[in-house]
């Protein structure tokens, strides 16, 4: 009689257990949402990144910080008259080495917070077929 007792007490202590581990795991994943999405509200609602492409030869661009983009004129051919060059900001300029992993890392918060059920919008754009 002592092994069934001892037995049937295992299990409804692993069940109050695992009950136990997930309200805490529910508790967690609430506060990393709104963690998160504090987070997301700080940066800003609407940012703006630049993943240049690589080219041949000399750029007309290079970056000039993480969030700095110069514009080189004076090497376009068809504005070589053009001496001062433009310089652009954005929130993040992600390397002409970038991988498509270093892309996603980045906006990996935004997607995580579409996920838990925020609005959010990723707009591209590029060369068609560019990836």
């Amino acid at each position: 009689g002592e092994r069934k007792a001892g037995k049937k007490s295992k299990p409804a202590s692993f069940e109050s257990e695992i009950d136990r581990l997930r309200t805490k795991l529910a508790l967690e994943s609430a506060m990393r949402r709104k963690l998160l999405n504090e987070v997301q509200d700080l940066r800003g609602m609407i940012r703006l990144y630049c993943r240049p492409r690589r080219t041949s030869g000399t750029s007309i661009i290079s970056v000039a910080s993480q969030e700095i983009l110069m514009l080189h004129r004076e090497r376009a051919s068809f504005q070589p008259e053009k001496s001062t060059p433009l310089s652009f900001e954005f929130d993040g300029i992600l390397g002409t080495e970038a991988t498509q992993d270093d892309v996603y890392e980045e906006m990996e918060a935004v997607c995580l917070s579409a996920l838990d059920g925020y609005n959010a919008c990723l707009m591209t754009f590029g060369q068609s077929n560019s990836g």
